[in-house]
């Protein structure tokens, strides 16, 4: 009768195949350990920190100026408004925050089960949290505003035609004739696509109310608004400011040659409303989305900033409300030659 020591080598003789895959599986998996130990020693002193650094913080000081507007009415918004809101709540109902969620492991589980989860490691089908996506991501690129040639002093001094947006939103895409501003539809384009930016979702820490908020990232534009908006070349942002009518006495808008970013609001300065902006920002108030006037080379916007569903997450105000707005200049480049200051309708 053979061995046991014969049978085995016998049968791993005759199933030599199968013998390796076992072999390197075992391999594989044991690597996969050694490495995850590694990881872990190698993280464990960083999570720490990393747990003081972003452990929870209440946000209400930060909002008292907003406690006026918490049992104010929701506002009459018009159909523009409306839309855009309903398409950002649809929007924040699907939208997965990676940090958010790696934030909430980083308090909820232990050292070793966080390190575990990190998306650059391992073989895991897990969702792809941990702690690359701990410390907030920062602009690739330097987000000064765009140049352009001057205008001719009468570009300023002629009053412009304004519109509203209302009821733009489904307005057909069209090409931007010579000569002609842009569309409407284009306008609100790059209002949206400068929301989208400025408010980066994916940056938001982990909130479990105002009151306990992990890794708190202040609003700030990490790219350019430009890159996801149907904006023709011709036309160069050469002013985009945050405009605020809550946090001070009266309104005022934040001066800077850069794309705004909260977090260096306390240094910057502010300016009164020009004409524009205060009779735009009266339409805002009343529920519309979005203001133009225009000249042939000259168009300026301003656009409504409200508090959608993720936002009430910290804003104790009621949905829709206004809570600030971003002022647009934008110029043609190069300009047209125009005899006489002449106004076009959109």
């Amino acid at each position: 009768m053979a061995t046991f020591r014969g049978r085995f080598f016998g049968f791993a003789r005759r199933h030599w195949i199968l013998s390796g895959l076992v072999l390197m599986v075992f391999g594989i998996w044991s690597l996969n350990q050694a490495f995850a130990w590694a990881r872990y020693i190698e993280m464990r002193p960083r999570v720490l920190e990393w747990r003081k650094e972003y452990a929870y913080k209440s946000l209400s000081g930060r909002l008292a100026y907003e406690r006026p507007l918490q049992d104010a009415p929701a506002p009459k918004l018009s159909k523009a408004s409306l839309e855009v809101l309903a398409k950002d709540d649809e929007q924040d109902k699907y939208h997965w925050n990676p940090r958010a969620e790696s934030l909430k492991l980083l308090h909820s589980e232990s050292v070793a089960q966080f390190v575990s989860r990190n998306d650059r490691f391992g073989y895991s089908r897990m969702p792809a949290i941990g702690p690359s996506y701990i410390e907030q991501r920062r602009p690739y690129e330097d987000l000064t505003l765009a140049r352009a040639a001057a205008l001719p002093r009468e570009e300023y001094d002629a009053a412009p035609v304004q519109a509203s947006a209302d009821g733009a939103t489904s307005s057909p895409e069209r090409e931007v004739e010579p000569g002609t501003p842009i569309a409407v539809v284009e306008a609100l384009s790059l209002h949206r696509a400068s929301r989208e930016a400025f408010l980066s979702p994916s940056q938001f820490g982990y909130i479990e109310n105002v009151d306990r908020v992990a890794g708190f990232a202040s609003h700030g534009f990490n790219w350019r608004p430009e890159q996801n908006a149907n904006i023709p070349d011709t036309w160069k942002t050469v002013r985009l400011e945050l405009l605020s009518w809550l946090k001070h006495d009266e309104p005022r808008v934040y001066v800077s040659e850069k794309l705004p970013r909260m977090e260096e609001l306390s240094s910057t300065k502010t300016r009164d409303l020009d004409r524009f902006e205060t009779s735009a920002l009266e339409q805002l108030k009343g529920g519309e989305e979005l203001q133009t006037a225009s000249t042939p080379n000259r168009i300026v916007m301003l656009g409504a900033l409200r508090a959608s569903n993720s936002c009430l997450q910290c804003h104790s105000v009621p949905h829709g409300t206004l809570l600030g707005a971003f002022s647009y200049e934008l110029h043609r480049d190069p300009p047209l030659a125009i005899s006489q200051p002449a106004v076009v309708q959109q």
